[in-house]
């Protein structure tokens, strides 16, 4: 169940990178969680990703 459940959240992940649309995730005070490529070329700024 585990090995089926961070296969799929690899899945998801790949999908949110490498969406061609802007995908914006944020949190209910608008404060920006996460940001793929393609968001990050719309608004033109830096790819850096932490690792939590």
């Amino acid at each position: 169940m585990v090995e089926t459940q961070q296969s799929q959240e690899r899945t998801d992940r790949k999908l949110f990178d490498e969406a061609f649309d802007a995908v914006f995730v944020l949190d209910v005070n608008g404060v920006f969680l996460d940001v793929n490529h393609a968001g990050c070329s719309l608004l033109v700024i830096r790819v850096t990703r932490s690792s939590s």
